[in-house]
């Protein structure tokens, strides 16, 4: 039988064989993530999965006939609100922007699907309606974020890092808690329809926080919403502290590689400024890093005060420690469940939402500074 190469290559051939299971393990792991996506789904929610475009599975080509485009994964309602959500894995700690917003067309300077996560963006803007971009970070990280997609614009259009790692979804996103079963995962949709309102509300000011900003004076927090902000200041502070952290290793590494990189090499004044330079800059970071420690230290034992008002019976004495392991110990919900006591983290998600609700109560109580 005659066969095209061009077209059609030879299965067995060892490059083409490796790249095509490759590509089937990519779209396995992506559907996986879909799928128990969709069976966590509470019951009181319609959701519905946007069938992939042909443009999907050839490269993004926008060209092909006949090819329906669909605005992102999921298209999920529960009474009162309307949610989008584009659903996205990958294994390494950080996600590249071609794998949200598809190949980049350097005629056009724009991405492929630019246009996705664009109105994504635009639908969440009217009254009564969110747009998410899920991503799943697999291997070491192991966890799931689900991030406003005007913020995943935002991203794109800023920063001129061609990656999105975790710890920015972690500070600009809601963290969806998850479980595995026995193959498969389960992840806290329910939670995440349930709270994402007043969650969001807090994180309205995220990226120009700072540890002052956060501070409250007696009689000021009124609701549930301002009480959880206060308590997610040290979330915040946490991954304040590793982006310190991670920007004084590639200070030190950068002096380090300088320096080796010319050693032996006659006389370089402007290396030896260079090295000075990046030498003076870590230590400064460190010192700041210091007082970043000390702040959150602070902040510690003002949550543990706070959360032990709920000492008062069994349950609520169960609602304060879900609030001191998830917020001050920074455990996830399903690692909490098992601790206090519970058989499933959805139970930990209710718990941390009532405990809040009865501080929210305590109001004349709290004395937050």
């Amino acid at each position: 039988m005659y066969r095209n190469p061009e077209h059609y290559p030879d299965p067995t051939a060892g490059a083409a064989l490796y790249q095509l299971r490759r590509k089937e393990n990519r779209l396995n792991t992506g559907k996986q993530f879909e799928a128990d996506w969709k069976k966590s789904m509470p019951p009181d929610a319609w959701c519905y999965r946007l069938k992939d475009s042909a443009a999907t599975y050839y490269g993004g080509n926008e060209n092909l006939s006949f090819s329906v485009d669909n605005i992102c994964d999921f298209d999920v309602y529960r009474y009162p609100m309307h949610h989008y959500f584009e659903l996205k894995t990958i294994e390494t700690p950080s996600i590249p922007l071609t794998k949200i917003f598809g190949s980049f067309d350097r005629d056009k300077q724009k991405y492929h699907k630019l246009k996705h996560i664009t109105d994504m963006a635009a639908a969440a803007s009217y009254k009564g309606q969110t747009a998410h971009v899920v991503i799943n970070y697999r291997g070491k990280v192991n966890r799931t974020f689900a991030v406003p997609a005007s913020a995943v614009l935002e991203y794109m259009q800023t920063q001129t890092r061609k990656s999105i790692p975790w710890q920015w979804a972690a500070l600009n996103g809601i963290e969806v808690e998850q479980h595995l079963l026995r193959i498969h995962w389960r992840y806290d949709v329910d939670g995440l329809l349930k709270n994402w309102k007043e969650i969001m509300l807090g994180m309205a000011d995220i990226r120009t926080w700072t540890p002052e900003s956060d501070v409250l004076k007696p009689g000021e927090i009124s609701g549930v919403q301002e009480i959880r902000s206060w308590f997610e200041r040290l979330p915040r502070m946490r991954a304040l502290i590793r982006q310190q952290q991670e920007h004084i290793e590639s200070l030190r590494s950068a002096a380090t590689t300088t320096t080796s990189s010319n050693s032996g090499a006659p006389g370089h004044s402007g290396t030896s400024d260079k090295v000075g330079t990046n030498s003076d800059a870590a230590m400064d970071a460190e010192t700041k890093l210091a007082e970043l420690k000390c702040q959150y230290a602070e902040m510690q034992k003002d949550a543990i005060d706070v959360a032990y008002l709920l000492h008062a019976d069994p349950v609520s004495i169960k609602r304060s420690r879900c609030l001191i392991l998830s917020f001050v110990e920074g455990k996830r919900h399903a690692e909490i469940a098992p601790e206090v006591g519970y058989s499933n983290p959805s139970q930990v998600s209710r718990a941390i939402s009532e405990g809040l609700a009865q501080l929210a109560e305590l109001t004349n109580e709290l004395n937050l500074s």
